[in-house]
């Protein structure tokens, strides 16, 4: 995320003490649609839109990044693990490439299709031989 300096930052705190800490949904979306809409004001194009689109997934990257992620960890340590979760990747469908071409283009992908594969055993060996770009195979509950 490109923090703003701090001197920046005290700029908009006023204006930020005055929303409410218990928004609904509806609300908090209204209030980020409104900042949205003004900055379409003076004219957009497609540079402009394309801008504000990564500016919603970086800051959904951000939010995930800094408050989900130590909300789940914490939950995981306290509660356990539920889920051991297989990522396979196997190849292409629908004519674009079968799986050994595709395992030959992508040593990433070929790396963790075999590292998943030798996780699950050889209960999912089948699944080299599959169509699919990826899947999940979920092991079982812990």
């Amino acid at each position: 995320m490109p923090y703003i300096t701090k001197q920046n930052r005290d700029k908009y705190e006023y204006l930020l003490n005055l929303i409410p800490k218990d928004l609904s949904d509806g609300e908090l979306n209204f209030l980020i649609s409104s900042i949205i809409k003004k900055q379409l004001e003076n004219g957009y194009n497609y540079q402009k839109l394309n801008s504000i689109i990564g500016v919603f997934e970086c800051a959904k990257t951000e939010f995930y990044i800094r408050v989900i992620t130590p909300y789940e960890t914490e939950k995981i340590e306290i509660n356990g693990k539920l889920y051991w979760i297989f990522f396979v990747a196997t190849g292409f469908s629908s004519g674009l490439g079968n799986t050994k071409d595709f395992a030959r283009r992508s040593s990433y992908f070929k790396q963790l299709a075999f590292s998943s594969l030798q996780v699950g055993g050889d209960k999912y060996s089948h699944l080299a031989n599959s169509s699919c770009l990826f899947g999940i195979v979920v092991e079982g509950i812990v």
